[in-house]
């Protein structure tokens, strides 16, 4: 059942769209944790939608994935997600840089160092092979570098 109040509503959201998104716009930032619950939630239950989209959006940017890779925030995100797939942490303890490589002195801190540093000892941190060499070298460099 329709009330004359419900009516009311959407013909004045109608008529003025811009102050509602502006109520929305201010609710999203009072409530992040809400907003990417219903997000998700929404994205869930359209899938299709959701990959015609991206589709879409891919057409228009090709370049796009390859881009993002590039900047610091995509680098940052690619780590976490291969730390996450290795079962790892990555807690950082300095910035990386270029020509860096991260190498983990434990299962959850990360130390940026050279890429031929870090690669000059084979190690591995989840067979514990070879990182008190390696480790030392990690912490003489980030000794040197701050």
């Amino acid at each position: 059942m329709i009330t004359d109040r419900k009516v009311y509503d959407n013909r004045y959201r109608l008529k003025h769209p811009e102050k509602g998104k502006e109520s929305y716009d201010r609710w999203e930032l009072a409530h992040p944790e809400q907003r990417r619950k219903l997000h998700r939630e929404w994205n869930n239950k359209h899938p299709e939608l959701m990959n015609s989209i991206k589709e879409k959006f891919l057409l228009l940017h090709p370049n796009y994935e390859e881009e993002y890779r590039k900047t610091s925030k995509g680098k940052e995100v690619k780590r976490k997600s291969q730390a996450k797939r290795r079962k790892l942490g990555f807690i950082p303890l300095n910035k990386p840089f270029e020509g860096s490589s991260p190498h983990h002195i434990d299962i959850e801190r990360v130390i940026h160092m050279p890429r031929k540093l870090h690669q000059s000892i084979p190690h591995s941190v989840i067979h514990n092979r070879n990182m008190e060499r390696i480790n030392s070298e990690a912490y003489k460099f980030l000794t040197k570098e701050g």
